[in-house]
């Protein structure tokens, strides 16, 4: 293999690690999986937060509440959903609005550990990355929430541990081929003296 093949491929090498970094750090990111955290309105307020997201995909309204001691020992398929009057509006650039009724919201975990219940809604697509505002309207108190507060969050509906393990795959094959480019440049260089 002569010298300028192997400063060719260092530097195909170098863009490719150097943009698959930048995409896994920037799609992989928090704020790209879950750009809004806010507490649940009770009935007749409303929340909105602004937020950008580095790629589209399909979100849902994620709610955090501790577990009632009474109802500490009921199963997660024991639990009926849970009956609640939400607008859901999302406004973002070209003149993009999606206005959704949330009545109900399904228990889809717990943690005993951090003592906390977890309801999410069903999901909805946003159809390209961009700057977005979310505001959801609460028309009545939704009961689990009322007495022990909650906390809102909009999430990508994805298993987060397969992306975070692509994503790491990712991670590390770019710092892999950044490596090889270094070292291609190195070989090159040597060779030429």
């Amino acid at each position: 293999m002569n010298m300028r093949t192997i400063k060719y491929f260092s530097v195909l090498s170098l863009l490719i690690g150097i943009i698959s970094l930048h995409l896994a750090f920037t799609v992989g990111s928090v704020d790209n999986w879950q750009p809004v955290q806010l507490p649940f309105p009770s009935a007749g307020h409303a929340v909105s937060y602004p937020f950008r997201i580095a790629s589209s995909g399909r979100f849902e309204i994620a709610v955090a509440t501790p577990i009632e001691t009474d109802k500490y020992t009921i199963g997660l398929s024991d639990t009926p959903p849970v009956s609640c009057d939400l607008q859901l509006i999302l406004t973002g650039a070209h003149d993009f609005k999606m206005e959704q009724q949330i009545k109900t919201l399904r228990r889809s975990g717990r943690s005993v550990s951090c003592n906390l219940d977890y309801f999410t809604s069903e999901p909805v697509n946003l159809p390209q990355k961009g700057d977005y505002v979310l505001q959801i309207d609460s028309k009545i108190d939704v009961e689990p929430f009322r007495h022990e507060g909650a906390m809102l969050s909009f999430t990508r509906s994805e298993n987060p541990v397969d992306s975070a393990v692509r994503y790491l795959i990712i991670k590390v094959g770019s710092y892999v081929l950044i490596v090889l480019a270094l070292i291609g440049f190195l070989f090159s260089t040597r060779r030429q003296k």
